[in-house]
């Protein structure tokens, strides 16, 4: 699993790696999102149109619906307090992967 932010601030909670496919996951406390919530997902899909297709959004609400034409808006049940999860991930400004042990490059 890894997390993803770029020098300007655009940011993805989680991305998901498969062979060949990244999933970008962005995770909301909040019931209710908008398309601003996904802005970090939508920077992801542009930066990797060619290893991903969309991007999911898991939130605190109960409907699973498309938030925009790539991000899917879905269930995320009880979610761990991101902002804890990545206060040790966060090492530099750069547009750079990191893994949820620690930077990797």
């Amino acid at each position: 699993m890894l997390y993803w932010r770029t020098a300007t601030g655009a940011e993805v909670d989680f991305v998901i790696e498969t062979p060949g496919r990244l999933l970008p996951i962005e995770v909301k406390a909040s019931a209710r999102v908008t398309t601003k919530d996904a802005s970090g997902v939508e920077s992801f899909l542009d930066e990797y149109p060619d290893l991903a297709d969309g991007g999911l959004l898991l939130y605190a609400g109960a409907e699973t619906f498309p938030l925009t034409r790539r991000v899917l808006v879905a269930p995320g049940g009880r979610c761990a307090d991101v902002s804890e999860m990545r206060a040790g991930l966060i090492r530099d400004s750069g547009s750079v992967l990191y893994l949820a042990a620690g930077a990797a490059r």
